[in-house]
């Protein structure tokens, strides 16, 4: 199953979709349920509609414009019930945007992609686009997030990984699509489509998963790869999906591909995840 094709159809859809929605009534929302005991064996919940995507805002630069739209990732609170998500479309650019609502209930646009930015080389070029990822947040309360699409590298861009300050600043902290030294430690192709979120450790390192591209890209059919961003900027590449591994049973066989989800962590360090494709199961793409 090779999600390369599926993002470039959701890039040819996409207008037609944001249209569609539009003419809704309801595009969308946010919402907060709150369950309280009441007694054994029994509940009551209260169903709230926090915010209504789609209609007319003040976006990040302080215009009027809309909303953003499909809010497919899941909501983060900090420790001050402040709330943070995404929305892959939308926006003044219709290519997303990350956006707040405060503990005290206002709700902010803080970034809008689509736009020019300073890229991680330092240059100026093209911003992230599509945030399908939800945000992850720092002890001191910084934003981290992935955008599947655009940035500096290859047609269209391979998708970059971002923060956002809490003084606001918007930065580029690595596009997706260059040659990198990989896994084996040779120079080759480095991942693309970061669908899945960032995840932060106790020392700050960031990681995430980039499902398409990677070391054994060039040579094979399947891809994906596993990258680490250190606390001081260096990006590595931890795992090349698509070679050959030993899996359950002992056996050789075709490690999994495009890893669409994001990484977890056990109390001793040990780094978890999925692989939506191959693996020994079944005969073509394998069952991940």
């Amino acid at each position: 199953m090779h999600f390369g094709p599926t993002l470039k159809l959701f890039g040819q859809i996409r207008k037609q979709r944001f249209a569609k929605a539009l003419s809704r009534r309801v595009l969308g929302l946010v919402i907060g349920l709150c369950c309280v005991p009441q007694a054994i064996a029994q509940r009551t919940s209260s169903y709230v509609d926090l915010h209504d995507f789609g209609g007319q805002i003040t976006v990040s630069n302080g215009a009027t414009a809309t909303d953003g739209v499909d809010a497919w990732a899941n909501v983060i609170i900090d420790s001050s019930g402040n709330r943070y998500g995404t929305c892959p479309y939308g926006g003044p650019n219709d290519e997303g945007m990350v956006w707040e609502i405060t503990a005290a209930g206002k709700y902010k646009d803080l970034h809008d992609f689509g736009g020019t930015i300073t890229n991680a080389n330092g240059k100026r070029g093209p911003d992230g686009m599509q945030p399908f990822g939800c945000v992850a947040t720092d002890q001191k309360g910084n934003l981290y997030g992935t955008a599947t699409m655009g940035g500096a590298n290859k047609n269209g861009g391979g998708g970059i990984v971002w923060e956002l300050t809490t003084s606001g600043s918007y930065i580029d902290l690595h596009d997706f699509g260059a040659s990198v030294i990989t896994s084996n430690g040779q120079v080759g192709p480095d991942g693309t489509l970061p669908w899945g979120p960032v995840t932060l450790d106790g020392s700050g390192n960031l990681y995430g998963t980039a499902s398409d591209g990677g070391g054994f890209s060039a040579t094979t059919p399947f891809g994906g790869m596993v990258w680490e961003i250190t606390v001081s900027g260096t990006y590595l590449d931890l795992h090349d999906f698509g070679g050959l591994v030993t899996n359950s049973r002992g056996k050789s066989v075709q490690d999994g591909a495009f890893p669409h989800a994001g990484v977890s962590f056990d109390g001793k360090g040990n780094m978890f995840g999925t692989a939506s494709s191959g693996g020994a199961s079944l005969a073509s793409d394998g069952g991940g």
